[in-house]
């Protein structure tokens, strides 16, 4: 009788051409921070890892996608915000793993980003780029090697670069450069040894010394971070027993002390780990106020794609597309079940989907628009509802009495 046969060789080969159809999809040889992952591929799939429950020093209430430059296909990461959040430098991919740096800006918060331009370099198709505040200086990553040029002004074009030599430590591959304001110290990330964020400090005009690598507690691993503009924060993504990378923050009480585990946060509601194999390259403008970073639906560097979410609640001013969306949980206080009021489209609600977590970022509960919301069960406090509603997430508190 052949009728078995025959089918396990039609479900082999459907099998087979769903995964290599997966690989053709996601496998660039590249990772989602540029790395190269020959032979490896990590999509939305991969398991998350229940963190272990970590205290919350920011909390980001809106976050949405930048759909008005992101190109579909191709990869938008490393983004670097101005300090008053108008202006934005990143990488963009303008042809199959060719890099440029890319500008745009917006008039205002109430604005959208618009028109894309690509800034030349005397060295071409780099990884990564931090922009000072004035920026009028880039440092630059490729491959293993780290670069710098300056310009007189904005309008002009940067002068030719040269290669800024790092002491200490072999380092394979590193992106994501981040110094401070006076530009002495550096930070880099590196996936050798192991996946982890580097400090440097400066020994020259063309020279960098190695001094620490930044302390994760026991199970993470880092990916890449930025500074503040005040040199006081270090955000950036890791993820905790292999599983998919979250924005975390450390805090520092002096720009001349080192960050200390014991600093290490979870940045609350900013992350989606339902939807993304990756949260990572965070950049801050100043106060914290706005953050741009990037996701990736397949860990794959051709799937990334920058997002922009703001400190504080649900704002009209954050997402001109929103302006009309307004959130109600009642009765708020609760002493168990509740229901959320929100006008979104039939469609959008229908879409839509409802976790509940508590204040140190635990998940609970998922549900529906549709389905009878409770935290019956629940010990009192204060708890988070966090909506998906395709394009934008919205944060609401609620308190269990």
């Amino acid at each position: 009788m052949k009728t078995p046969l025959i089918t396990a060789i039609l479900l082999f080969n459907l099998t087979a051409f769903a995964q290599n159809s997966r690989n053709e999809l996601s496998h660039s040889g590249l990772d989602e921070n540029g790395s190269p992952i020959p032979n490896i591929l990590a999509d939305r799939n991969e398991p998350y890892f229940q963190q272990p429950n970590l205290l919350t020093t920011f909390t980001y209430d809106t976050v949405r996608p930048l759909s008005e430059i992101n190109v579909s296909g191709s990869a938008d990461a490393y983004s670097n915000l101005t300090a008053d959040g108008l202006r934005l430098y990143y990488t963009h991919e303008t042809s199959f793993n060719v890099n440029s740096l890319a500008f745009t800006e917006r008039a205002d918060t109430n604005s959208f980003f618009s028109g894309i331009t690509n800034i030349p370099l005397s060295v071409t198709n780099a990884t990564s780029f931090w922009i000072s505040d004035d920026e009028l200086d880039v440092y630059f990553t490729k491959a293993a090697s780290l670069y710098y040029a300056h310009r007189n002004s904005v309008a002009s074009a940067f002068n030719t670069a040269i290669q800024i030599i790092l002491n200490g430590i072999t380092l394979n591959f590193i992106a994501a450069p981040s110094l401070n304001i006076t530009q002495n110290e550096l930070y880099l990330y590196s996936t050798s040894p192991v996946k982890s964020v580097h400090q440097y400090v400066r020994t020259s005009a063309t020279a960098f010394s190695y001094v620490a690598t930044v302390p994760l507690p026991t199970g993470y691993s880092s990916g890449p971070g930025q500074l503040s503009k005040d040199d006081l924060t270090f955000f950036l993504a890791a993820s905790y027993n292999g599983g998919k990378s979250q924005l975390h923050s450390f805090t520092r009480s002096n720009p001349t002390d080192t960050f200390n585990v014991n600093s290490f946060r979870l940045i609350e509601d900013i992350n989606d780990t339902l939807t993304y194999a990756s949260n990572t390259q965070p950049s801050m403008s100043a106060g914290l106020n706005w953050v741009t970073f990037t996701r990736s639906l397949l860990n794959s560097w051709q799937e990334n794609d920058l997002f922009i979410a703001h400190l504080g609640t649900i704002s009209a001013v954050f997402n001109p597309e929103d302006n009309d969306v307004h959130i109600t949980l009642f009765p708020n206080p609760t002493d168990g079940y509740f229901s959320i009021k929100i006008n979104l489209s039939v469609i959008e609600k229908e879409k839509a989907s409802i976790v509940i977590s508590n204040v140190m970022g635990v998940k609970l509960a998922c549900y529906s628009l549709s389905e009878s919301l409770h935290l019956t069960g629940y010990p009192k406090g204060v708890y988070l509802i966090k909506i998906y509603s395709g394009k934008s997430t919205f944060s609401k508190r609620i308190v269990l009495q």
